[in-house]
């Protein structure tokens, strides 16, 4: 076979050389320096980054944290192996990287000496909304990792985020796999305000709500594909995609997705394709000594108070 006529590979959010190549607006400075703000990260702080991919956001933090003696430190966090092989090539003297999946982050943190409320901040960016297995033990685990006065800033996908695309790739699945569901195989947790603060005020280890949160809104987007609605799909789109049973049936499905989306999505005039993302930002709340500030972006910050090491 030609290598023209190679089917593309399908991924989801776990290839570093496919999402640095058409996904790089994930993490661009258009699109991060909001909620790098809202860290403000200073000199000497501990970091942890969960969903850290390959780097890039890692790397920006633990040069304001700082470097060499009494400097800060940086553990980022991943479950892709691949992304942190890319994010240990470009190297950092004061960045740790482990594998761990982000929904056993506390079973991980009470295995590791030194990491339980060590953190004076825990970062998630773009990476939350991929947890969607048990959400809550992501934001337990954020908890346990914060020292008393940390702060938990973070940014990812809410309700209506990539509407339309989302929607399409069930009724895709529908059409090619029926024997699929499509509710199982979509990878994505996308909340609405309501159901994250109903999950941010779930009981905590001493039964008490862990956050009582005082706003909570969804900001929409609307943002360019770099490479396209393809290069989307190729980056993002593979839980779908590969549930299908060839490479045949993928490229027909790649082709009517286009067709489908084209309407809504892609501007003639600039040969543009635009997503609407929908992110939740700036959710001010308190929980048994911290503030909340967003899940798009999310912020907390501890009391001196706090249940007992493990």
């Amino acid at each position: 076979m030609s290598s023209s006529s190679i089917a593309p590979t399908y991924h989801h959010s776990e290839h570093a050389a496919t999402y640095q190549s058409k996904a790089s607006f994930v993490y661009s400075a258009a699109n991060t320096s909001a909620v790098l703000q809202l860290l403000d990260a200073r000199p000497g702080q501990r970091v942890l980054d969960i969903g850290c991919g390959s780097g890039e956001l890692t790397r920006i933090i633990a040069q304001q944290v700082g470097e060499g003696n009494g400097a800060g430190k940086v553990v980022g966090v991943d479950a892709s192996e691949d992304m942190l092989r890319s994010a240990r090539l470009a190297g950092s003297g004061n960045i740790e990287y482990h594998l761990v999946d982000c929904c056993g982050l506390p079973s991980w943190l009470r295995t590791q000496p030194g990491l339980f409320h060590s953190f004076d901040s825990v970062f998630s960016n773009a990476a939350l909304h991929w947890m969607k297995a048990s959400p809550i033990a992501v934001v337990c685990g954020a908890h346990q990792a914060l020292k008393p006065g940390g702060s938990f800033v973070g940014e990812c996908g809410g309700f209506l985020n990539m509407i339309g695309v989302r929607g399409a790739l069930h009724a895709m699945l529908r059409r090619y796999a029926p024997e699929k569901d499509p509710k199982e195989v979509d990878p994505w947790y996308f909340p609405t305000p309501e159901a994250y603060r109903k999950l941010l005020s779930s009981p905590g280890e001493d039964g008490e709500p862990m956050f009582e949160v005082e706003s909570c809104e969804l900001v929409p987007r609307p943002t360019p594909l770099s490479a396209g609605l393809r290069g989307w799909l190729e980056t993002f789109g593979g839980t779908f995609l590969n549930a299908m049973p060839s490479d045949q049936v993928r490229a027909r499905a790649m082709e009517e997705l286009e067709e489908m989306l084209r309407p809504d999505m892609y501007d003639e005039e600039s040969g543009t394709w635009t997503a609407m993302l929908a992110l939740v930002p700036r959710c001010p709340a308190t929980l048994q000594g911290y503030q909340v500030s967003s899940l798009r972006r999310l912020v907390l910050r501890r009391s001196t108070s706090y249940t007992s090491n493990p």
